[in-house]
C-alpha cells in the first residue's frame, strides 16, 4: 500500500479495530497520560471545576481498549451511556457510583438499560479500573474497556460505531448489594448528534496500519505495526511493532513495492534474547541491508520470548539524513518484513 505515515499527524480517519481479549486489562495509562476531551459541563471549563468532564483514549499497550476518565460533582454517582438513540433505553452504560456501605469509594459498573428505564449491571463485567476517588462531593473515576467486547449477552455496544453520548449523575448513593445506580437526578443529558468516540480520540494516539493476517488480534497477530505522531515531540513519530519470528522484524519506506533504496528500521534479536533496534538503509542497486551511518531512531522498549519481538521507537519525520533516511511525510510504499535466520553481525 502507499501511504504517508506523518498524514495521521493532520489528517482524520476511521480506526477499525478486532475485539479483544475479555480474560485480561491491559496496562494501566501512565500518570502523565493525555486524554482528548469528550465532554466537558459547562463547555470549556477546567477540568477540576466542570460540572461534569469526560475524556478518553486509546490505550498505549493494546490499542483495542480505550482509557476513560470521568469525574464531577455528584453525591451518589455518574455515568456517561452509549446508545443508538438520544434516549436511555437500550444503552450501554460505565458509572462510578457510591454505596451506602462504603461512601468514601466509588465503585465502578457496567450496566445495561432496556427497552424500559430499568438500569441492571452486565451480566459480564468488561470494565478495567484503574482510580476510584470521591472527595468533598466530586466522584473521580477512570477506567478501561474493550472497544469490542464480543459480550454475548447483548450487553455491550462496540465503542467504534457513530453512537449518542448519555451524561447522567445522581446524587443518592446505592443500596443495593452488589451496588447499583439509583434514579438520576435529572434526565441524562444527551449529545446532539452520533460521535464515533474510537475516532475522536484517534488523532493523537496510535494508528493501525498493518495486521496480518486481516482483522486478527493484535497478539496473534504475525506482523503488526502502529503508528502516532509523538505526543512528546511533535516532529516524530512512534511506532509499534510486533510479530512472530525468531530473529527480526521490520518495516521499510520505499517509493516502488520492492527493497532497492528502502529506508528500513527493524528490531534484531541478539545472542542473549534482548532486542535491538536498527536504522538501516537498503543500496540502491541491490536488496543487501546495511545499518545507516546515523542512527536516527530512539527505542522506548523490546521484548523477545516465544518466537515473538515486540518493541516500540521513535523516529524523527524528517532526520535531516538525506542520504540514507527519507522524509516520512511522504507517500510510500510500506514493505512489511520478518526473518528466522540470527544474525551474525555486530
Amino acid at each position: 500500500m502507499v501511504m504517508a505515515l506523518a498524514v495521521i499527524a493532520a489528517a482524520g480517519f476511521f480506526l477499525c479495530l478486532t475485539p479483544a481479549s475479555l480474560n485480561a486489562c491491559p496496562a494501566s495509562p501512565a500518570p502523565n497520560a493525555s486524554y482528548t476531551t469528550i465532554y466537558s459541563i459547562p463547555n470549556g471549563c477546567e477540568q477540576s471545576s466542570c460540572d461534569y468532564f469526560l475524556a478518553a483514549r486509546l490505550n498505549d499497550a493494546d490499542p483495542t481498549y480505550l482509557d476513560f476518565w470521568l469525574e464531577g460533582n455528584a453525591d451518589g454517582w455518574i455515568a456517561v451511556g452509549f446508545s443508538e438513540t438520544p434516549i436511555m433505553a437500550n444503552s450501554d452504560v460505565f458509572a462510578c457510583a457510591l454505596d451506602t456501605n462504603n461512601n468514601s469509594i466509588p465503585v465502578l459498573i457496567d450496566a445495561w438499560n432496556g427497552l424500559g428505564n430499568s438500569n441492571t449491571r452486565d451480566t459480564q463485567q468488561d470494565l478495567c479500573s484503574r482510580v476510584l476517588e470521591y472527595t468533598f462531593g466530586r466522584i473521580l473515576c477512570s477506567f478501561t474497556r474493550a472497544i469490542d467486547t464480543g459480550d454475548l449477552n447483548g450487553q455491550d455496544l462496540q465503542l467504534n460505531d457513530d453512537l449518542f453520548l448519555l451524561l447522567g449523575t445522581g446524587s443518592n448513593p446505592s443500596v443495593a448489594n452488589p451496588p447499583m445506580l439509583t434514579l438520576h437526578t435529572v434526565t441524562p443529558l444527551s449529545s446532539s448528534s452520533m460521535l464515533n468516540v474510537v475516532s475522536r480520540v484517534s488523532e493523537h494516539d496510535y494508528r493501525v496500519f498493518a495486521r496480518i493476517p486481516a482483522g486478527c488480534q493484535r497478539s496473534s497477530c504475525m506482523y503488526y505495526l502502529a503508528v502516532r505522531t509523538s505526543p512528546i515531540d511533535t516532529e516524530s513519530l512512534d511506532f509499534e511493532l510486533e510479530g512472530d519470528a525468531q530473529s527480526w522484524i521490520a518495516i521499510g519506506l520505499s517509493k516502488t513495492p520492492t527493497m532497492e533504496s528502502a529506508d528500513v528500521s527493524g528490531c534484531v534479536v541478539q545472542t542473549d534474547s534482548s532486542v535491538a533496534v536498527v536504522d538501516a538503509w537498503n543500496l540502491p542497486s541491490t536488496t543487501n541491508n546495511v545499518r545507516d551511518t546515523q542512527q536516527d531512531i530512539s527505542p522506548t522498549s523490546s521484548s523477545f520470548g516465544d518466537n515473538r519481538i515486540s518493541c516500540k521507537f521513535s523516529r524523527p519525520i524528517v532526520s535531516g539524513d538525506t542520504e540514507q533516511d527519507v522524509p516520512m511525510n511522504d507517500n510510500y510504499y510500506l514493505l512489511f518484513g520478518r526473518g528466522n535466520t540470527p544474525s551474525t553481525a555486530q
